[in-house]
């Protein structure tokens, strides 16, 4: 911590409906004796980190309050990022895995994929080719999981000129 702020290494865990367990007691139970109070409220911190109220974690370095570097995020949604931060967004190389089963790997930029990357699908198709500000954009190959592949020129996430179509032989 550096003026109040995380900085160097370090876990950030966010949960579902913080409390402030003595405060909500106060108000549900008044007059109860202090030591179910004690005992209600050491239940709760002991299970506040349960898998059910956790809401989202970083573990990584952080510079002034933002993270920045190499680091993990795990989101809400299930979604993860596994790369480098800069002034709290993915900046660098990083490998983004989202909860359906789709992944993307390659250059983020101010939070957006943003250069060379690989987008895989569940099913066995992917993408390789060129990124901007989030979207496809420029060359790339579009591989089917036949084995077929699309080269091609895309403009903002879609196709934009034709290509060939490479068959698997």
């Amino acid at each position: 911590i550096k003026k109040n702020k995380p900085h160097g290494q370090g876990t950030y865990t966010y949960y579902k409906n913080p409390k402030d367990s003595k405060y909500q007691l106060s108000l549900l139970i008044p007059g109860m004796p202090k030591i179910i109070v004690f005992v209600i409220t050491l239940w709760q911190m002991l299970n506040q980190g349960k898998e059910e109220n956790l809401a989202a974690q970083y573990i990584g370095k952080w510079n002034r309050g933002k993270k920045h570097g190499s680091g993990t995020y795990f989101f809400p949604n299930g979604d993860k990022y596994e790369g480098n931060w800069k002034h709290g967004k993915q900046h660098g190389e990083g490998k983004y895995f989202f909860s359906n089963g789709d992944k993307y790997e390659g250059n983020w930029k101010h939070g957006k994929q943003h250069g060379e990357g690989k987008y895989f699908f569940p099913k066995g198709d992917s993408f390789e080719g060129n990124w901007m500000e989030g979207n496809v954009h420029g060359r790339g190959i579009y591989t089917y999981p036949s084995g077929e592949k699309f080269l091609g020129e895309w403009k903002e996430g879609e196709k934009h000129l034709q290509g060939p179509l490479i068959l698997n032989n």
